[in-house]
């Protein structure tokens, strides 16, 4: 009782042989230098086992972490136990994970995997890298990847059914690993996208909750995964024999589930188009693309190969307010449309589009070879350029950046997301201040100022006005002055800007009219606004906001406050 079993790279098996229903718990510890992981620690049967198995092989106060790849009693349960071990630990999992926790009642701290960029950095630098396994078979579940070690802890992914169990998979573990996934898994085609990410991993070890550890021959067992149709009713004996539901038999139950069903999807559907979803384009929004690139950059951060991740960000070039003056806000929803409509039909499937504020695009490249990224950026450029369907010619500009070139100067891969977009939309500056129509792969340039956010300043106050524009110049911005918000408008409409700081009472058109006069202009709704004021009380708050000013200081503010508030609205100068 209570003996671990040394594996490679500094892990140990530490959980209970007997066999419970056919299955058998894996829990595993890692030992790094002076602290210790503990991933899934098993069932309230297993806990003394598991606990003393830990103690057999170092102080228990040295477990720091334990990970937990989703919430089930059979590797959850023994957390309790652990705790009245007098052990202290933080437990590692998904926010989703993490919500259902605490009905174990417990009180050790989460770290949500999440909002760290889904990984976890130990001491001696050693960096696990956590991986979304979605509906797999919890929408919160997670499995853990290894790089030092070439590990995967793939909680119930590869796992099996055991009429007797050994501690490595031997020539029968396939079939026992099929009817496992038959059993639980819920479909096909939510298993093989996942399979398809692992295969891209570097895999020495595969070290399932379940089951036997997988050692040889691995990419077949990713393979049988792959192409298992799953989700099947399987025989009580768990022989493997696949029954099909009989649906004349369910008759009405069935077809009122159906219905339900089809209930929820519509709804489900109709939230993710009003929250999701750019009204006039139909493409993903920029609240949806700073999570996804989030999530997707701290994932690929550590991926290596020939094929890169590449990210472009695409912006319409000069013009747009010129031809909303010219013809109407209607045709440039119709050129916002017909350009996501080229980057639709230009992209594969595994590609993915979102429209990010004004008219300012962005496309998601996995797996590609950069300069085959560049080459599609160039047709989809010049698709556009050669487009008939707009009332007159509309060109673009890109920015791409590779999530490989960033490695190079970001450490942690919970800043690569927001790294990799800062990066694409500065490269993008670059390119329209070339004179635009061109893709932009580098951030090198002749003339630094090229590549400066710009800022209007709106205030009659011309002392004022100099100040700022010294102020935030020496911040690497590039800042105009209008004294009026006429002329305000008229600089809009000749010029592209990334900010807007007004003071609310300027001659002409005041600050709140101003504001109107972007939001009912589609070139023009989205580009940030501060306003500034002497004059703040609970109706102009109430007022400003309401017509989606992003932040209203009233005078005298701190230069600091102001700088951050650019900053996090548009990024750095440079």
């Amino acid at each position: 009782m209570g003996e671990a079993i040394a594996l490679d790279g500094g892990y140990y098996w530490v959980g209970n042989s007997h066999l419970t229903e056919k299955l058998i718990c894996n829990p595993y510890l890692l030992v790094d230098g002076d602290e210790a992981v503990l991933f899934d620690p098993g069932s309230a049967l297993d806990a003394k086992e598991v606990i003393a198995s830990v103690a057999s092989v170092l102080p228990l106060e040295k477990v720091r972490h334990v990970v937990l790849h989703h919430q089930d009693p059979d590797l959850a349960a023994a957390l309790p136990y652990m705790e009245a071990a007098g052990m202290t630990f933080a437990i590692v999992t998904h926010w989703r994970t993490w919500s259902l926790l605490r009905f174990y009642g417990i009180s050790s701290p989460g770290y949500l995997v999440d909002e760290h960029g889904y990984t976890l950095r130990l001491e001696s630098g050693r960096t696990l890298q956590f991986i979304p396994t979605p509906y797999l078979h919890f929408p919160g579940a997670i499995a853990t990847y290894d790089r030092q070690t070439k590990f995967l802890l793939s909680s119930d992914l590869f796992g099996a059914f055991s009429e007797r169990w050994s501690l490595f998979a031997d020539e029968g573990y396939m079939e026992a690993m099929k009817r496992f996934h038959e059993h639980y898994m819920p479909s096909n085609e939510i298993l093989r996208p996942t399979m398809e990410l692992i295969s891209c991993l570097d895999l020495a070890a595969i070290l399932p909750q379940h089951g036997s550890i997988i050692r040889g021959n691995i990419p077949s067992y990713i393979d049988a995964l792959k192409n298992l149709e799953c989700g099947l009713a399987l025989d009580s004996g768990l022989r493997g024999e696949k029954t099909k539901p009989d649906y004349r038999a369910l008759g009405e139950e069935v077809a009122r589930l159906r219905e339900l069903n089809e209930q929820l999807q519509k709804t489900a559907n109709q939230m993710n188009e009003a929250q999701l979803r750019d009204a006039t384009t139909g493409l993903f929004d920029e609240t949806f693309f700073r999570e996804f690139i989030d999530e997707q950059a701290s994932l690929r951060f550590y991926a290596e190969g020939v094929e890169d991740d590449v990210l472009a960000v695409f912006g319409i070039d000069e013009g747009i307010a010129r031809i909303e003056y010219q013809y109407g806000p209607k045709e440039v929803e119709a050129i916002l449309k017909g350009v996501a409509r080229i980057l639709q039909n230009s992209k594969v499937p595994t590609q993915s589009v979102f429209r990010l504020h004004g008219t300012t695009f962005a496309l998601w490249m996995p797996r590609m070879i950069f300069h085959e990224a560049v080459e599609l950026c160039e047709q989809i450029r010049t698709s556009v350029e050669a487009s008939k369907s707009f009332i007159e010619q509309v060109t673009i500009s890109a920015g791409l950046v590779a999530v490989a070139e960033i490695r190079s100067y970001i450490l942690d891969p919970a800043e690569a997301g927001t790294a990799l977009a800062e990066t694409g939309i500065r490269r993008l500056r670059i390119a329209r201040k070339r004179g635009g129509n061109t893709v932009c792969t580098s951030s090198e340039v002749g003339n630094e100022s090229q590549d400066k956010a710009r800022i209007l300043v709106v205030d009659d106050n011309q002392i004022h006005a100099g100040v700022l524009k010294t102020f935030l110049e020496n911040n690497d911005y590039k800042v105009s002055i209008a004294l009026d918000g006429g002329q305000a408008q008229s600089m809009l409409a000749e010029e592209g800007f990334d900010l807007i700081i007004s003071e609310l009472m300027v001659p002409k058109v005041d600050g709140f009219m101003l504001k109107d006069s972007l939001a009912a202009k589609s070139g023009t709704k989205d580009i940030p606004f501060i306003l500034l004021s002497h004059r703040k009380n609970e109706s102009s708050v109430q007022r400003a906001y309401g017509q989606g000013v992003d932040h209203y200081l009233k005078k005298p503010y701190l230069m600091a406050e102001l700088l951050g508030i650019v900053h996090n609205l548009i990024g750095g100068g440079l």
